[in-house]
């Protein structure tokens, strides 16, 4: 079964929504979700092994906080397009 390439559209400078959650983020929430506005500041970032990556991330910079975290395409919404 092939499933052809994986179709990636986040791209540095893309203004995004963010879904932070108690799972991935409780330094900063505790337990709810929240949505927070950011922008991705890096590439998509793979593994290093030459693997392939099920689950690329990318960094993002949250206005609200000041923090630069890893995130995953299912946890952003894009705003706009760099």
């Amino acid at each position: 079964m092939n499933l052809g390439p994986l179709n990636w559209k986040i791209k540095k400078g893309d203004l995004v929504k963010a879904r932070l959650g108690a799972l991935y983020h409780e330094h900063l929430l505790g337990d709810n979700f929240s949505y927070k506005y950011g922008l991705v500041i890096s590439d998509k970032i793979d593994n290093d092994d030459d693997q392939l990556d099920i689950f690329p991330c990318v960094q993002v910079f949250i206005f609200s906080s000041g923090s630069i975290l890893y995130m995953r395409e299912p946890e952003l919404e894009i705003i706009s397009n760099a």
